[in-house]
């Protein structure tokens, strides 16, 4: 089911970044036939040459104008999950990013054609109008067939739920007898401590005991969990602490019940309210385009400065390797997101094996 639905996911985002590339072209074509073509009959006068589609208006048109549409929707967060997505959200994002990509192409692209900002303004405008009407047509109906695959149960998202047999009892049927579908599958419940059998028979027919809080880690990546519902009241701090301490390694989505003062103080970010019961609590403060906009800035400023500092490099490598026998790099296991391992090198700044008989200091 896991492995299942993460390949629908995939494919759905390949689907919508190829539906993007050809409405890029598609808009493109029009707004090149209004350009060269329409435009020239209307008023000669002012654009007096009609010119003909060249090998040069082939790669404009069907690779650089459509790669740099892919790009700049792939900086707002465009290519994300897709089923988690708003397309009323959706459809703002892409009136933005097209306002933006529009903007820029006209400025690149024809802000030069006539000496008259009233032109650079028409045209640039008939452009924004043909893009995002074909681009929000297709999107709009992709989103929509996705968001069906999702009310028909053919997609949905692994849950677990945490807390006491009434108030698991609570949010399962809370959830389950909701008109609107969420895409929840509950694959069963964790008690906050050891149960007997009879302690079971208080919770629902319909869920499986998986076992104690202790065992979460071991449960969410041997259930395939992707969503988490903590059944309890957001008072117990020191219970929903401990539990989000154990969920931190663990790439879920957690939801829980909020108090009052939890809502107007703002001690959680809510993310988005699916069910007057619960609130989704993002763990990640950047939103989804953030996210990539650093990304992109963090490997742009890197490789920037490894090529600014590379004499400086050679430098060091020459110094390390001469100091004394052994590698240049030194590698160590560290510790990342959701408590897995990544190497870390550096420039060797010790002899090899000086503290084979533990740290000196």
């Amino acid at each position: 089911m896991k492995s299942d639905f993460k390949n629908k996911r995939k494919f759905a985002i390949r689907v919508l970044v190829a539906l993007d590339f050809l409405a890029a072209i598609i808009s493109w074509m029009f707004f090149w036939f209004y350009r060269q073509k329409l435009l020239p009959s209307i008023d000669p006068a002012t654009y007096p040459q009609s010119l003909d589609f060249s090998s040069r208006d082939y790669l404009i048109s069907f690779l650089i104008i459509p790669s740099f549409w892919i790009f700049l929707y792939y900086l707002s967060g465009t290519y994300f999950d897709l089923y988690r997505k708003s397309r009323l959200h959706e459809l703002y994002r892409s009136i933005i990013s097209s306002f933006i990509g529009c903007l820029l192409i006209g400025i690149v692209a024809f802000a030069n054609d006539v000496n008259k900002f009233s032109y650079f303004f028409e045209v640039t405008s008939w452009y924004f109008i043909m893009h995002i009407s074909v681009l929000a047509s297709f999107r709009l109906a992709w989103l929509y067939k996705i968001k069906r695959d999702l009310l028909k149960g053919r997609v949905g998202y692994n849950t677990l739920i945490i807390g006491g047999p009434k108030k698991v009892t609570e949010v399962f049927n809370e959830v389950n007898n909701n008109s609107v579908i969420l895409g929840n599958i509950f694959k069963g419940y964790i008690s906050l401590s050891a149960i007997s059998e009879n302690d079971k028979e208080e919770y629902p027919n319909d869920l499986m005991f998986l076992g104690s809080i202790e065992k979460v880690e071991k449960i969410i990546k041997e259930q395939h969990i992707e969503e988490v519902i903590i059944a309890l009241n957001s008072s117990s701090h020191q219970q929903l602490e401990n539990i989000l301490i154990k969920l931190s390694y663990s790439p879920v989505i957690i939801k829980i019940i909020p108090d009052l003062y939890d809502i107007i103080s703002g001690f959680v970010r809510v993310r988005s309210v699916f069910v007057p019961l619960l609130i989704s609590v993002n763990a990640e403060l950047l939103p989804d385009w953030q996210k990539v906009c650093k990304r992109v800035l963090d490997v742009f400023a890197s490789s920037l400065a490894i090529l600014l500092l590379s004499p400086l490099y050679l430098l060091a490598i020459i110094r390390v390797k001469s100091s004394s026998p052994g590698p240049i790099f030194y590698r160590q296991p560290r510790i990342g997101l959701y408590g897995k391992p990544f190497f870390i090198y550096k420039f060797r700044s010790m002899y090899v094996g000086s503290e084979k008989d533990g740290p000196k200091l």
